[in-house]
């Protein structure tokens, strides 16, 4: 019996208290009305899959997320600190959404991979992946673990990069 996981990007967070952060200090951004809203309204979804535990990024959007589904469920949560979002910028001092929209963009046009024999500011999907993977990977057999995280780490598991917010997909790691 394989562990299945449920993977679940955070509701809508609220950008605009925190335009003046650098770095992570944006990530301290809470979930907007429409994100806790947006959650709530997939506890059924949830609900039905019969998750045992959350495993949830540490960062504040995430947090909040998995503690919505805790409280609506009783499930517990366990925060993993691998399960971050992305580095857009691997010296920690990105200024802007704008900044980190271009870093992305980049990203993409490099197929998520530093080309060979260079180096770029942003953290590789293949990284992102292996840390994830070395969270996913310690979870008991037959285990329905929910994992609320953020988009480039669920598109770093499953290469589905349009993923709406509070949006789940089932995910099987690889033995």
């Amino acid at each position: 019996m394989s562990t299945s996981f449920l993977l679940m990007r955070h509701g809508h967070a609220d950008w605009a208290r925190v335009r003046h952060c650098i770095g992570w200090g944006a990530d301290v951004v809470p979930l907007s009305d429409l994100g806790r809203q947006q959650v709530r309204d997939r506890i059924a979804d949830i609900k039905a899959w019969q998750p045992t535990i959350i495993l949830s990024s540490p960062m504040t959007r995430s947090l909040e997320t998995a503690t919505i589904v805790s409280q609506a469920l009783f499930i517990p949560i366990e925060v993993r600190f691998e399960l971050h979002e992305w580095i857009p910028k691997l010296s920690m001092d990105w200024r802007s959404l704008d900044e980190v929209t271009s870093l992305q963009n980049d990203l993409m046009a490099c197929g998520g991979e530093w080309p060979a024999g260079q180096s770029r500011d942003w953290e590789p999907l293949s990284r992102v992946r292996s840390r994830a993977l070395s969270v996913l990977d310690k979870c008991g057999d037959g285990q329905r673990v929910l994992v609320t995280a953020h988009r480039v780490l669920m598109y770093a598991l499953t290469g589905q990069f349009e993923i709406a917010n509070a949006e789940i997909i089932d995910f099987r790691s690889s033995p």
